[in-house]
């Protein structure tokens, strides 16, 4: 079906070294990543992981690093969704600091030699943190969020960390609605 609508990125994911059915669940085994992130996130790296994606266009590469996640010790910087605590000693870890001003978890699943990398939430929406440190709502999934990362797209979303909202193209309704965090009002690191 990949081949179908997106016969660039398929053609790219195979030359990388990805096939239909690849899953390298095993890699993890022993790790805690299995038992802290999310099933949507945890199949990404599972069929994608280990994978490298050059391109020509904006994004020299994405890498789906997965030695971090095999160590024991590995422990990500998480918000705790459900009770809202905001810890302001990680405010200087991007995906934490995004992670509460959108009320959701960000799992960096790939870095960008253009960014900061390349996140999945809980619901399968696709981020990049640029190099100049601001986060860009990609897509509504890895397929689509892949697509775009490496061919453009026009409709990536900016979140505006003074308003606490999300700004798409001057002029253009939005026709995205990422996660915003309802529980604040205003950005607790200023």
């Amino acid at each position: 079906m990949m081949a179908d609508i997106y016969p660039k990125l398929h053609n790219k994911l195979l030359s990388a070294g990805w096939f239909e059915g690849r899953n390298i669940e095993n890699e993890f085994t022993g790790s805690v990543f299995l038992d802290i992130y999310p099933i949507n996130v945890l199949n990404i790296f599972k069929e994608f992981g280990g994978l490298k994606l050059y391109t020509d266009f904006v994004f020299e590469n994405l890498d789906f690093d997965i030695k971090h996640f095999k160590k024991k010790d590995f422990k990500p910087c998480l918000f705790d969704e459900i009770n809202n605590i905001i810890d302001l000693d990680n405010g200087t870890y991007q995906n934490y600091y995004y992670s509460v001003l959108i009320g959701t978890n960000l799992y960096k699943v790939s870095s960008v030699s253009d960014g900061l990398g390349m996140y999945i939430d809980k619901l399968g929406n696709v981020y990049h943190i640029t190099s100049i440190t601001e986060l860009c709502w990609v897509a509504s999934n890895i397929i689509d969020g892949l697509y775009s990362m490496l061919f453009g797209c026009d409709h990536f979303l900016i979140f505006n960390e003074n308003t606490l909202t999300w700004m798409g193209r001057v002029n253009e309704e939005i026709k995205y609605y990422p996660p915003i965090n309802k529980n604040i009002k205003e950005n607790p690191w200023g």
